[in-house]
């Protein structure tokens, strides 16, 4: 599972309240199911480390109280006054979380987990009575791991309010369906470059790639958008990596290529196979040169055009025609398959 983090879980909600952004994904993600991931990891740890006994998880930016000795490891905390957590969240660990629950995560997720969403409000509502509800609902958090319990005795506006609206699109889709009839929200989506993804083609990750040829090829570590792995062919004329795709489309449709990379020269020239024959190429224009680490990825701007694809199964290969002379040849991360036009995102890396 790949997930973009940040760890309080309102950055992957408060987007969402106001897009639209089901079925629909950019050069980065599918952003509706990221924060669907999201929910789940972060549901999963507190279930996990913090209250394995109870239907209780949420983590955010919230309401809490200060805390000493609160590690998984503690059964109890010291807890005094009231403080703004600012840092909790999960994932990845912050190293910051102390067991304080914020309903508004749970609920502000209810559009991505209705049924673990819903389950745990309830349970919130029914174990904590008045402790925990009041004139304005929920309020903003509770800490079960302090002797005696903390609850929260104010309500943040900010926190009520994304759990409102989401309630609310995920009832009746009111808040979405209003929002996306702006005509300015529709042409800036197009415009950055939000498609849905044709339901006719599926994927192998690279696990699957099945052949692998010349010299200077090897599985590297770097940071990038997707996870931490990357191809890297050698610049050496010949070098090539195949690729498996699966088209269950039931008849052929029309596709074209494009690639995300980093190199440290320009004017490797790669050229693009379907099934053993030459659909295209493209020259390599350095992203990644003056960046430490290989850390710069971004998608080249040639389209190859694939021609008409019929159902099936389908090798797709990358080999290196010329050699721009650098040193480290090309570090491979994605591609992307359009059909009609709209983009499909094809990893071309190690996920594990």
């Amino acid at each position: 599972m790949r997930i973009l983090t940040c760890p309080p879980l309102f950055t992957h909600q408060y987007s969402h309240a106001w897009v639209d952004f089901r079925g629909v994904q950019d050069d980065h993600a599918d952003y509706f199911r990221n924060s669907t991931y999201a929910t789940l990891a972060n549901r999963s740890y507190a279930r996990t480390v913090r209250y394995p006994d109870r239907d209780l998880w949420g983590i955010t930016a919230a309401d809490g109280p200060i805390t000493q000795g609160c590690t998984p490891a503690n059964p109890a905390c010291v807890c005094s006054g009231t403080t703004y957590l600012t840092d909790q969240g999960y994932p990845p660990d912050t190293g910051a979380n102390n067991g304080t629950v914020a309903p508004t995560a749970a609920g502000g997720s209810i559009v991505f987990t209705p049924e673990q969403s819903l389950s745990t409000l309830r349970h919130m509502f029914d174990a904590y009575g008045p402790r925990l509800w009041g004139v304005y609902g929920l309020k903003d958090a509770l800490n079960l791991r302090c002797e005696p319990d903390w609850f929260a005795n104010d309500y943040v506006g900010i926190d009520v309010g994304a759990m409102l609206v989401m309630i609310e699109n995920y009832r009746s889709r009111l808040v979405w369906r209003v929002f996306m009839r702006n005509r300015e929200i529709r042409d800036a989506m197009d415009r950055v470059g939000f498609g849905s993804p044709p339901a006719c083609v599926r994927y192998h990750e690279a696990e699957d790639y099945h052949v692998v040829s010349g010299g200077g090829i090897a599985v590297e570590h770097h940071p990038t958008a997707w996870g931490a792995r990357t191809l890297q062919i050698g610049s050496q004329p010949g070098n090539s990596a195949t690729y498996r795709v699966v088209v269950p489309c039931p008849g052929p449709a029309r596709m074209y290529f494009k690639v995300r990379y980093a190199d440290d020269v320009p004017g490797n020239h790669l050229e693009v196979y379907l099934d053993g024959s030459l659909k295209g190429s493209f020259r390599t224009d350095k992203f990644g040169a003056v960046c430490s680490g290989w850390d710069h990825y971004d998608w080249d701007a040639e389209i190859v055009d694939l021609g008409l694809v019929a159902p099936g199964t389908h090798t797709l290969t990358l080999r290196v025609a010329v050699d721009g002379g650098g040193t480290w040849g090309v570090n491979l991360d994605a591609f992307k398959l359009y059909a009609l036009r709209r983009p499909f995102y094809l990893p071309l890396v190690l996920r594990r």
